[in-house]
């Protein structure tokens, strides 16, 4: 049997509260579902031990072994020889879990996760205690927390005229807006600096909204403003030290989303990058980040293909400015410019728009058309009206630098993904594999991190940073979020050329007590509970 400091601390702790149980008149204690024989890893980080797993409603109530403890359950299930685990956070993910079928969750639920965070990117409303209380209407398979977003504030505040810095006035309208988000139970204050409308606001904007989270004890959550490619961007390095500014001076926490270099040039950037970052940690700014395993992105064509004043003022003015020989003609060279930063038009795949175009290059689509990556991409995004054109770009990460972040103990996990609104969508395999990708290819494959630790960035490590009470363990008292594995089956199935391909491997998972997942199987039982700042 192998045992952790912590996880004999827990079983201790378990074994008193067991037998003292057991001790008493009366009958035996009840649960209603037992889990028998497995081999658990509790969250924490230690190594994992044999145990069996009480559950009473929607908590854990019961550690050890049931047999001495003379356990009765209304439902067994062995596990025997399996991995049991807490239930997978992902940190960063635009999951629709108000909308069909984000609601089901299937994607995650095959990969063990059964708590996401959302409104990341600064795309996040004020309107949280409204969505939080739909979700728990409808119902809902997966935890779900949110963050209030800048760009909602600014777009607010400042309508289309956001290609500016924020007036004394505007920035005191976007604090208001971001304290209803904060009031009504948000985790933080979230960013998409290079996204429109963040793009265009100063440091000093951002940090003085960000004190509106700090005030309530909020975190701050970015897209930072340059991961490496961004058109005329302030550049990778200083991106960072920006970051760390904002949550320095506002007063918060800091994660940055789905961490990493983009581009040849922003590659060598990233030892300098966690220097800074480990310096900033030393001296007390509690930051984390969460990371991609794969080494493609995916975002819209008009987000990340194009100079930011391209697409500013909506849909209708990038319309207009496609169309104009004038604009055009100013732009076309601009994108020229991003595409060779990203690789050229070979790296570059449409996964959401027109879908005779879905899964194929620029590259390919202008050579059908006889005209530049650039022209297509014009083309394409008047088919779309600028819309909803969505697209990946292969090998913009460095899988060097994945598995250096990997094996940082400030680094947690994400898919950056949703699930995709229809079954012909092509799409990233982000949201299909994103964790179980970090268990076949770093714990078992390349063996650079450890399971217990690659457990413990997906679970305790999240629960505890976004300060989310009784979750992210397996301890009598918190909920009963579990994954169980049979490590033997693990793999990831999604690829680029297939990516609608669930996980093998997960055998159960239950959220909130009830099983979402169970023998393999979905089970649409939507026990998913919105979760408010502080774990409300």
């Amino acid at each position: 049997m192998k045992t952790g400091p912590v996880t004999r601390a827990v079983l201790g702790w378990s074994f008193l509260l067991v037998t003292g149980l057991a001790a008493q008149a009366g009958p035996p204690p009840r649960v209603d579902l037992l889990l028998l024989g497995g081999r658990v890893l509790d969250g924490a980080g230690g190594d994992w031990v044999w145990a069996d797993i009480g559950i009473t409603a929607d908590r854990i109530s019961f550690l050890g072994h049931a047999a001495s403890a003379r356990v009765r359950a209304r439902d067994t299930v062995s596990v025997k020889g399996l991995l049991v685990t807490p239930g997978l956070w992902d940190v960063h993910s635009h999951e629709e879990v108000g909308r069909v079928p984000g609601r089901w969750g299937k994607p995650f639920l095959t990969q063990g996760v059964t708590t996401v965070i959302l409104g990341v990117d600064g795309f996040g409303n004020n309107e949280v205690a409204a969505m939080l209380a739909r979700y728990r209407r409808q119902g809902i398979a997966l935890n779900a927390a949110r963050f209030v977003g800048h760009g909602p504030a600014r777009t607010k505040v400042m309508g289309t005229d956001f290609a500016r810095p924020a007036r004394p006035e505007e920035i005191e309208a976007m604090k208001r807006y971001v304290k209803k988000g904060m009031d009504e139970g948000a985790l933080g204050f979230s960013t998409g600096l290079a996204y429109n409308p963040g793009y265009y606001s100063t440091t000093e904007e951002v940090i003085a909204l960000n004190r509106v989270a700090a005030a309530s004890g909020g975190i701050y959550d970015t897209h930072d403003r340059d991961m490496g490619v961004s058109y005329k961007g302030i550049g990778f390095l200083n991106s960072v030290t920006e970051a760390i500014r904002i949550a320095e001076e506002g007063g918060t926490s800091l994660v940055f989303s789905h961490f990493n270099s983009l581009g040849l040039k922003a590659h060598p950037d990233m030892p300098e990058a966690i220097r800074r970052i480990e310096a900033a940690r030393g001296r007390g700014v509690n930051i984390m980040a969460a990371q991609i395993v794969y080494t493609a992105s995916e975002s819209s064509v008009d987000g990340h293909l194009m100079p930011r004043w391209a697409p500013a003022g909506g849909p209708d003015s990038l319309l207009a400015r496609l169309k104009d020989p004038v604009s055009w003609a100013r732009m076309e060279p601009e994108i020229a410019e991003i595409l060779a930063n990203r690789g050229g038009p070979t790296k570059i795949l449409i996964t959401e728009g027109p879908k005779e175009f879905t899964k194929r290059s620029l590259a390919d689509i202008g050579a059908q058309w006889g005209v530049s990556p650039t022209e297509a991409i014009r083309r394409l995004l008047i088919m779309t009206h600028g819309t909803r054109l969505m697209d990946m770009n292969l090998d913009i990460y460095s899988i060097e630098n994945v598995r250096t972040l990997a094996r940082k103990d400030w680094v947690m996990t994400t898919t950056d993904g949703y699930t995709p609104a229809t079954d012909t969508t092509y799409t990233h395999p982000r949201t299909y594999g994103g964790f179980t990708r970090k268990f076949t290819q770093l714990v078992r494959d390349e063996k650079l991190i450890t399971m217990p630790a690659a457990i413990r960035g997906m679970t305790s490590l999240p629960a505890s940073f976004y300060g989310i009470p009784n979750r992210g363990l397996i301890k009598p008292g918190f909920y009963a979020d579990l994954a169980v594995f049979d490590e033997s089956r693990i793999q990831e199935k999604a690829s680029y050329d297939q990516p609608r391909q669930y996980s093998e491997g997960t055998v159960h998972v239950l959220v909130n007590g009830k099983f979402a997942l169970r023998d393999g199987k979905v089970t649409g039982v939507l026990a998913g509970q919105p979760i408010r700042r502080g774990g409300r």
